[in-house]
Parts: structure tokens; sequence; C-alpha cells
């Protein structure tokens, strides 16, 4: 576990619940160098790392370098992130 840093209004503080420090279980050896094409970095590990991007101009479209999938039912901040895909999902198939 390790702290990561959140943009202030950003698509991740909103999924997250307005948290703006978290708490991240990442075991990764790479992370991303460049940005591509209206992604932008919103999140970094307190020694630089990036740890999530977002997609500019889509509802919901995060990449996290973390594993939310292991601690979502112990962390409230991943278990916003889940409910917050969940809810964005369900807002997609709605408007069908």
């Amino acid at each position: 576990m390790h702290p990561v840093e959140v943009v202030p209004g950003s698509l991740l503080e909103r999924a997250l619940g307005g948290h703006r420090l978290i708490q991240t279980n990442s075991a990764h050896h790479c992370c991303i160098d460049r940005l591509g094409k209206s992604t932008r970095l919103v999140a970094k590990a307190t020694d630089g790392v990036p740890e999530c991007i977002e997609v500019e101009g889509q509802p919901f479209c995060l990449g996290v370098q973390w594993h939310p999938e292991y601690t979502w039912q112990t962390l409230e901040t991943d278990f916003n992130l889940w409910k917050s895909f969940v809810e964005a999902a369900a807002k997609v198939k709605q408007a069908r």
C-alpha cells in the first residue's frame, strides 16, 4: 500500500467520493511514460509514479495502475470507484 495524490476536479476525484489522497495496492514494475491523445494524468504516487489517467471527452474512462478489484470490500475509495463505474454503465444502458 502507498499513498496516491488525486488531481482536484478530476473524474477520478468525483468517482472516489471527493478524496484527494488515497491508499492504493500497487505491485507494478512499469508505468506510463507519455500520455496519449486526449488523456491527462489525474493521480500520482507521492514518489511521482503515474497512477491514473483519464480520457477527456468521455463520460467515464479511467485507467488506474492499482488493483481496486482486490480491495473494494475493505477500502472505501476502491468501493466508490467500482460504484461510480457501475453507475456510469447503467446510465449508458438507460440511454440506449
